[in-house]
């Protein structure tokens, strides 16, 4: 798949859990939870090739396989501001690819915001929320 229909998906999908609430507005206890989610996920199809992808950027960046170094970085990517979590997350993203903050992880170009994503979802399953 091309990256145009990639993220065509994507915003298709993120459209969609926004308009049933899913990410709308997360409250502060919450937000983990969201930075664990990738918007990739409707294009790789399930949870398993995130999760792969994740043990793979973990094992790459050894220095953020920890949930508190993941979270810190990604709070720190998306900074405070006016918009959810979820928008500000998207606009990383695009920002991201705009200035090559790329990986490649399994013959996937991910940005890198979306390669800690995919590591915070997977140190989450491999340790049991830790």
């Amino acid at each position: 798949m091309d990256r145009r229909r990639f993220l065509t998906a994507g915003g298709i999908s993120t459209v969609a859990l926004a308009a049933s609430g899913f990410w709308s507005g997360a409250p502060a206890p919450l937000e983990p939870e969201v930075l664990a989610q990738p918007a990739l996920r409707a294009t790789l199809g399930d949870f398993a090739s995130i999760h792969a992808l994740g043990r793979r950027y973990r094992a790459v960046h050894p220095e953020e396989d920890r949930r508190a170094a993941l979270v810190e970085v990604l709070r720190g990517a998306i900074g405070p501001g006016l918009g959810s979590v979820r928008d500000r997350l998207d606009a990383r993203v695009r920002a991201d690819f705009a200035q090559g903050r790329t990986v490649q992880l399994d013959g996937w170009i991910l940005s890198v915001t979306e390669a800690r994503q995919c590591a915070l979802y997977s140190l989450r399953h491999d340790r049991g929320n830790s």
